[in-house]
């Protein structure tokens, strides 16, 4: 059990009555809500702990890589359900290189339960990241879904605010475009994973437009998932 004043700071500060704020917000193509650069305050993850498993595990996220902005950068994660998570991206914006260290990045995921100083519990997608010629690193992000359309995005906390991060569609599909970005990416065989030809697309805009399977769980949605202890 974490329950420390650092794993509060670095995690979210802003948390705390977040839930039911209003802020000036854009719906994207997928149909998740946001806003398009830094928040002033957070949200919680609308999924538990044990329903984030539920939707991930096994399944692939094609998102659209963010720093804040816009960039149609390709990037697909597959979670697999022995906890292990695979990354590989594109190049798709002038002077992104993610494969700069190794083009496929496997870590550690799993949905992961924050005990906050404030006494408040509330679910966390947790990443161990340990890529090649870098520090092993833990990042933990909000993850707020739309099973409408499978959207999800991803929220940070970065430099006092909430950033969102990679944003994009939960599938049911590894695409084919994966092993093109990334030619080190385990094969679908030995993932037990299937795959959709028809995506080939190398920017996150085309892939989506080509095909995959949405993952639609309504039953997986909690309005509000934190709990104070």
């Amino acid at each position: 059990m974490i329950n420390t004043r650092k794993m509060m700071l670095t995690v979210t500060a802003l948390m705390i009555g977040a839930v039911g704020a209003t802020h000036a917000a854009t719906v994207n193509k997928v149909g998740w809500i946001g806003a398009d650069s830094y928040l002033p305050f957070s949200l919680y993850s609308n999924v538990t702990t044990k329903d984030m498993k539920s939707l991930l595990s096994g399944h692939v996220f094609v998102a659209e890589f963010r720093d804040g902005r816009t960039t149609n950068a390709l990037r697909i994660a597959y979670f697999a359900p022995s906890g292990v998570e695979y990354r590989c991206g594109s190049d798709a914006r002038p002077g992104f290189h993610l494969g700069k260290y190794n083009p496929t990045w496997a870590g550690h995921w799993e949905a992961f339960t924050v005990w906050s100083g404030d006494h408040i519990k509330y679910p966390v997608l947790k990443f161990i990241s340990p890529p090649k010629n870098l520090k092993t690193r833990i990042s933990f992000s909000t993850v707020r879904y739309d099973p409408k359309t499978a959207g999800m995005a991803e929220y940070a906390f970065v430099d006092g605010r909430l950033l969102r991060g990679d944003t994009g569609r939960i599938q049911k599909e590894l695409p084919a475009v994966t092993w093109k970005v990334c030619p080190d990416f385990p094969s679908a065989a030995s993932l037990g994973a299937t795959v959709d030809p028809r995506q080939t697309a190398t920017t996150y805009d085309a892939v989506i437009a080509q095909g995959g399977t949405p993952i639609r769980r309504p039953d997986l949605v909690t309005a509000h998932t934190e709990q104070k202890y």
